[in-house]
């Protein structure tokens, strides 16, 4: 079969584990991760380094996913999430063992596009 090319070339991702356990991945160009990193830090985004980017969308898939676990409390959804990790690398994609559900979301703002997966195991 075809294998899934991601759009980015960077990835964070981390594991969302409970009742349902998935992994959450978040996917952008390097340009994309610059500018968002930029954004977050207020520093020049000409002036982010590779390592700023990669440590920056990790960061950001983190925000997301502990956002979801805070609107959680309260509710008899409990879940643990993983420390993020970030994928690098032109045209890199993941690939599972069983066709798994997913729930894809694409998000852009003037140029800059980002992918957000939800994908049950």
């Amino acid at each position: 079969g075809e294998k899934p090319v991601s759009k980015g070339k960077i990835t964070g991702a981390m594991m969302v584990l409970g009742e349902r356990n998935a992994l959450l991945t978040m996917t952008m160009s390097q340009e994309d991760a610059a500018m968002i990193v930029a954004v977050m830090t207020g520093v020049v985004p000409e002036n982010i380094t590779n390592e700023e980017s990669y440590d920056g969308v990790a960061e950001l898939v983190n925000m997301i996913a502990g956002r979801a676990k805070a609107l959680l409390v309260g509710t008899s959804y409990h879940y643990r999430i993983t420390p993020p990790i970030t994928i690098v690398g032109d045209q890199h994609f993941i690939v599972f063992k069983k066709q798994a559900p997913r729930v894809t979301m694409y998000f852009n703002a003037d140029a800059t596009n980002i992918d957000l997966e939800l994908t049950y195991l």
